[in-house]
């Protein structure tokens, strides 16, 4: 078991072996992931969470700042992405390509992101290779026509 000790400059609680470790596993994944909005998001909520970034910054929004060169608004964005994702995931293998899809979804209820989601498969148009063409575009489309049909907009 391992302990956590505190730093003498700062005050603050320096990390283990085993979450420093983890944390360097998590930035790689950011750093090389950039493209890949899933598991960028999910890195991140992991560093939130954890407060993985407790070591170097005060804050999980200095941290994202200071070392990603982002705001809290975007990091929070990829961060409920995932957890759109995750709601949709039952679904099937259609899922959202990337957080400008998920971005209108996150206004809904959990039950309500799934109805949305299947609206969306449903109108969207299909490519010569039989793959659909979804756009951010018409997932804030499905989401707005929800949300004024149940009185939400």
């Amino acid at each position: 078991m391992s302990t956590i000790t505190t730093t003498i400059e700062t005050g603050t609680p320096e990390l283990t072996k085993q979450e420093s470790s983890r944390l360097g596993k998590l930035e790689t994944t950011i750093h090389t992931g950039m493209q890949t909005f899933f598991e960028v998001g999910a890195a991140l909520k992991e560093i939130r969470d954890g407060k993985l970034y407790r070591a170097q910054h005060d804050t999980f929004d200095s941290y994202c700042q200071s070392r990603w060169g982002f705001d809290r608004t975007y990091a929070h964005r990829h961060i409920r992405s995932v957890d759109v994702r995750n709601e949709l995931l039952p679904m099937g293998n259609i899922l959202p390509a990337n957080e400008r899809q998920c971005r209108p979804l996150t206004k809904l209820l959990d039950g309500d992101q799934q109805t949305a989601w299947q609206t969306v498969l449903e109108r969207a148009p299909e490519n010569k290779d039989g793959s659909k063409q979804i756009t951010a575009r018409l997932v804030q489309e499905v989401v707005a026509e929800l949300l004024k049909s149940s009185g939400t907009a």
